[in-house]
Formats: C-alpha cells, sequence, structure tokens
C-alpha cells in the first residue's frame, strides 16, 4: 500500500493533464571532463514517466540499507557514465542516466544547480487544450 506522501510523488510522474514530456535533459557535474550530459527528446517521452514510477515502486519497496544501496548503484552508474564519451553510450545508458539523475534530485542525493539536475519541457497535447484552458481559468478564478 502506497504512502500518502509516495501516491502525491507517483501522481506528479503522471501524465493526464493534457500535457505531452517532449524533452529531458540530465546533467551530472557537467562542469567537470567526468560529468554528464544527456538530451533526450522526440514527440511524446511519456515513457520516462512510467519508468519513473518503477523507479519510485522499487524505493517504496526498499529497507533503509536497500535504499543506500540503489543510491549507490546510480552514483556509480553516473560515475561509469560521465567516464565515457557520449557517442560510446547507448540510447539505453542515457535513459538510465536521465533516470538516475531525476530520481537522486526528487529524493534530495543530489543538489540541483546548474551542472546537476533535470530539467523537463512539455507540450500540450492538442486534444486538450479545452480542457487546460478551463482549467487555468477555474484557478484563476479561486485566486481572486
Amino acid at each position: 500500500m502506497r504512502t500518502k506522501r509516495l501516491e502525491h510523488v507517483t501522481e506528479s510522474y503522471r501524465n493526464d493533464q493534457g500535457r505531452r514530456l517532449v524533452r529531458v535533459e540530465a546533467y551530472y557535474r557537467n562542469n567537470t571532463d567526468t560529468g554528464v550530459g544527456v538530451i533526450i527528446e522526440g514527440p511524446d517521452l511519456n515513457w520516462f514517466h512510467e519508468m519513473m514510477i518503477e523507479y519510485e515502486d522499487a524505493w517504496r519497496d526498499a529497507d533503509t540499507k536497500g535504499r543506500e544501496q540503489i543510491v549507490g548503484i546510480y552514483f556509480q552508474q553516473l560515475e561509469a557514465w560521465g567516464r565515457t564519451r557520449a557517442a560510446d553510450r547507448s540510447d539505453r545508458d542515457n535513459y538510465l542516466c536521465a533516470l538516475n539523475v531525476a530520481f537522486l534530485e526528487r529524493h534530495e542525493r543530489l543538489e540541483g544547480d546548474q551542472f546537476n539536475g533535470c530539467q523537463f519541457t512539455y507540450d500540450v497535447d492538442p486534444d486538450h487544450v479545452d480542457d487546460l484552458l478551463d482549467e487555468a481559468t477555474r484557478r484563476a478564478s479561486e485566486e481572486d
């Protein structure tokens, strides 16, 4: 059973608000020679949200020692990828790199700054423009 906080975290990864994830940028020690930067672009990267939910499920199911192992593995992977040229990394490695950075930042194990962190870019799904406008109007009227 998920805790209330985890439900909120999990739901924040879901994309049921009429937006499509179209770009993920992830950076780990990007200011050093052994840092890594990954940019993933596509017309619809919502699979990224589903993968983050799997990361969260593993975190939820782990005890304290297991969580420390997870964090250690993610940092070891980032360090290894930082020692390889971008052209030599597979797409899978780049996807995992971005997932690791996003997860570590969310769980405050990686401090986001100009050299570390993840950024998400969304596009509006044309089928949901009216829903988004209605929601924005509703929120604006609540603030008044």
